[in-house]
């Protein structure tokens, strides 16, 4: 057969077998199990994903498109490996570290006692083969970008009980600082199932069952052998659960923002009285400036917005946060604007830029 034909074949028949699991409401297995094939080999073999990007376009139905997406999201975290299915979690933990005397001092590693605790308990709450989790520290930001093969082999090598697997992203190394800004970074790990098991740990049970001990990845840089004894440095960690990677990094995103603003209002140093905020939209939509003016202080940021979220959205974030904190605060004094207004008021107040924060990590 040539090749064009065979383009053409491979996607006629993801989009017929798309169509029906769609029309079957996701109940035909078999319609599933040859999507997910020709998705995962297009994952491993191609960085194009020719065929899954034709098909695609071929959809007709909306609920179609999303659906392939999903299985597209799911093959790329995801993997068949002989008997097995492994799986990648991520573990979102914000850090916060304090130099007390300006040293340089950095923390890239966690606690591994800690660390394999929490494994296996993880892997208990899911009735896991094994659960693995890598001691280094990873930003955000390389995990976006890494490749379905590389985390394939980066998980084959974890599962088979390498201590530090190649393949994987740069580790991240977090340093002290005088200010101590909540910074955001992942533990990343392997669930290992037997197919055909259904990877189970984003659902609901397992989340709530899993809250009382997800503390010991806070616990894993807390007792670090950089941090536990050094008086020089003042730390903090916070984690925000254990999920496979594209719902961590949603999560992560969207928590350590939260302390950031948290933090920001904090800087204020008021009971919210005299409180004004300003806040606009900014590039294409994506981004929220604010101007947050009070008597002694004006601050000014800029916060990225997450995936499907509005800028009301993150206006009532703010409110829910400066509510909580400031028992004077009125909801009215928390207002959008139009950006020129905004670009009036900055200039008023001659505000500076306070600090550029939430970015991508």
């Amino acid at each position: 057969m040539p090749v064009t034909h065979l383009f053409d074949h491979q996607i006629d028949q993801l989009v017929a077998d798309i169509t029906r699991l769609d029309q079957a409401g996701g109940s035909d297995s078999a319609a599933l199990l040859r999507i997910r094939s020709t998705v995962s080999r297009e994952l491993l073999e191609s960085d194009s994903m020719v065929v899954t990007t034709a098909a695609l376009g071929r959809l007709k139905s909306e609920s179609a498109s999303q659906r392939l997406l999903g299985i597209v999201s799911y093959c790329a975290e995801h993997f068949i490996v002989g008997s097995q299915v492994l799986s990648v979690v991520a573990f979102p933990i914000s850090i916060r570290m304090l130099s007390l005397n300006q040293k340089q001092i950095f923390i890239r590693i966690g606690e591994r006692g800690a660390l394999k605790d929490l494994a296996q308990k993880i892997g208990e709450a899911v009735s896991a083969s094994k659960v693995t989790i890598d001691t280094r520290l990873y930003q955000g930001q390389s995990l976006f970008g890494m490749k379905a093969k590389d985390i394939r082999s980066f998980l084959i090598q974890l599962a088979d009980g390498k201590i530090y697997p190649q393949s994987g992203p740069p580790e991240f190394q977090i340093s002290a600082e005088v200010d101590g800004p909540w910074r955001l970074a992942y533990f990343l790990g392997v669930e290992v199932m037997e197919a055909p098991r259904y990877p189970q740990l984003n659902d609901w049970p397992i989340q709530m069952r899993s809250r009382g001990w997800l503390d010991d990845a806070g616990a894993a840089i807390e007792c670090a052998d950089e941090i536990l004894f050094n008086t020089e440095v003042q730390t903090e960690a916070q984690s925000h659960g254990a999920f496979y990677l594209s719902r961590a990094l949603e999560v992560g995103t969207r928590a350590n923002r939260a302390l950031q603003i948290i933090e920001t209002l904090k800087c204020l140093g008021v009971d919210g009285f005299g409180l004004n905020i300003y806040l606009t939209s900014s590039a294409l939509g994506m981004q929220v400036r604010t101007l947050m003016v009070c008597p002694l202080l004006v601050l000014e940021n800029k916060w990225n917005l997450q995936k499907d979220e509005s800028v009301w959205d993150f206006q009532c974030e703010v409110e829910r946060h400066a509510l909580d904190l400031m028992p004077e605060f009125e909801p009215q004094t928390l207002q959008r604007i139009e950006p020129e207004e905004y670009e009036r008021l900055a200039l008023k107040h001659k505000a500076p830029l306070f600090r550029i924060i939430n970015k991508a990590s």
